[in-house]
């Protein structure tokens, strides 16, 4: 049979494959060169070793395997002049059910598969003879998976490797072809296994989602989501976590911003601490902590000035680079409030005035608000604020305490929070978790929240953080929803 076929007057064709090829003819234009690679099982160590089956089942099977048929696809290729490569898929006897196995061809046929089509990225390679030359690869600008022939264990691992190389960017597309199609027209044989792409992304946007990783989700779902508007609800969620407020458009007072930024750091901080990534999460609490006491600051300055009928007031501003806290009095008004914010805890708030040396001046500039305590008289909880934010109180390990503001200095001058990792990582292994009453993590969102009390700003957080949360519970339940 082999020699009539080698002279052209054997009636044996291969459909499939001629199908293919004219449509692939149809559809590209150009100079174009198309090379076949072609997988051919081979399960005949596999059936020698099988003493327990069904002889005459499994013959049938095994009688369909690639292998039987190599010479004569060889010569029948050669003979159209068709460029091509065998890929061997010999069934190891380990394998439980031969080509029909999901899990054991799943596990053979993708390594097999990564050797002909190295490499990473977005490129595609093909090496021919990997096992006789690993570095002979030539480029190749496109890859179409035929993968309606063989096993349905075989073709669905085919086409799940064809879908990740889909997922990672690279230039695969996919063609289904029916024996009993005969008529398929170009556009209808051939897909992109879009469905199965967002398919398989899904479970991981949800779980990137869960994580607050709004960007790492909008890279996964790429242009693969069926819904966009749940994509742009998505993208919005990114640029407020990443506080990019300006782009939202939310045309807010000077006040308001300052509000929508700690609200973003407190609704993101728990993500951070759970996730264990601390130098993030510090850097966020206490920026939040900051803008918090320079709201007690304007509010504590509000009460000094009434009572003295003076129009001496603090006020938020906006400039091109921030939100400033405004006086009339600040020598730096471009820059807003200067003075150091130990200062602001130990003298401005607790004391109600602070002075700070201008050199313009060449005098001391002074700075009053209505001191929170009457002398003497001051509350536990701010005592152990005070201790927590400015005494070295803030106990990180049975073996170490400092000042929140001390390492706040630290990470900022001298990206030191790896140090700040492995404590507060150690602290969670003993504590077994971050909302622990004793993590140290735990305790500064506590006191951010006593700071939120004393500003009046925890009626206008808890809405703003209601109304993100209540944005990603929207986000999640139409992905959940999506099919």
């Amino acid at each position: 049979m082999e020699e009539t076929v080698s002279n052209g007057s054997s009636s044996i064709n291969f459909p499939l494959i001629d199908r293919l090829r004219t449509t692939l003819g149809q559809q590209l234009q150009g100079d174009w060169e198309i090379h076949w690679a072609i997988i051919l099982t081979d399960q005949i160590t596999w059936m020698e070793q099988q003493t327990d089956r069904d002889a005459e089942g499994w013959k049938d099977i095994v009688a369909s395997d690639g292998a039987w048929w190599k010479n004569l696809l060889a010569d029948w290729l050669t003979q159209r002049q068709i460029p091509y490569t065998f890929i061997p898929l010999v069934v190891d006897p380990q394998i439980k059910d031969g080509a029909a196995d999901w899990d054991g061809i799943a596990e053979v046929l993708a390594p097999l598969l990564n050797q002909f089509f190295p490499g990473s990225g977005k490129s595609v390679h093909f090496n021919p003879a990997p096992s006789l030359n690993p570095s002979a690869t030539e480029a190749f600008d496109r890859v179409v998976i035929q993968h309606s022939s063989g096993t349905p264990a075989l073709s669905s691992a085919l086409y799940l490797w064809g879908i990740e190389q889909k997922l990672a960017g690279r230039a695969f597309d996919f063609a289904y072809l029916s024996i009993n199609e005969s008529n398929a027209q170009p556009e209808t044989f051939s897909h992109e296994g879009k469905h199965w792409q967002w398919r398989l992304k899904k479970p991981q946007v949800l779980k990137l989602l869960g994580l607050q990783d709004f960007s790492g989700a909008l890279q996964l779902l790429g242009d693969d989501c069926p819904d966009q508007a749940l994509v742009q609800r998505l993208q919005r969620l990114d640029k407020a976590a990443a506080f990019n407020i300006n782009a939202l458009q939310l045309d807010l007072t000077p006040k308001e911003d300052v509000i929508e930024r700690i609200t973003i750091a407190l609704w993101t901080e728990k993500a951070l601490r759970c996730n264990g990534q601390w130098m993030n999460w510090y850097l966020r609490v206490a920026g939040a902590m900051e803008l918090t006491l320079l709201c007690l600051v304007e509010k504590q300055g509000e009460i000094y000035f009434s009572a003295k009928q003076e129009a001496n007031r603090y006020e938020w501003r906006t400039t091109p680079l921030k939100t400033i806290l405004h006086h009339p009095d600040n020598p730096h008004t471009h820059l807003g409030f200067t003075v150091s914010i130990k200062d602001v805890v130990e003298n401005l708030l607790s004391e109600g005035s602070v002075s700070q040396y201008n050199k313009k001046r060449q005098g001391n500039v002074t700075f009053k608000v209505q001191q929170l305590y009457r002398t003497g008289q001051e509350s536990e909880q701010w005592k152990r604020f005070k201790e927590f934010y400015c005494g070295n109180r803030w106990r990180l390990s049975d073996q170490y305490s400092d000042s929140f503001v001390f390492i706040r200095n630290n990470l900022y001058h001298s990206l030191s929070g790896d140090r700040l990792d492995t404590v507060l990582d150690e602290q969670t292994k003993v504590l077994k978790s971050v909302d622990h009453p004793d993590h140290p993590a735990f305790i500064a969102i506590g006191h951010l929240r006593f700071l939120l009390d004393l500003a009046d700003l925890t009626e206008s957080v808890k809405d703003r953080m209601a109304f993100y949360r209540s944005e990603m519970e929207h986000v999640h339940h139409d992905l959940e929803a999506l099919a």
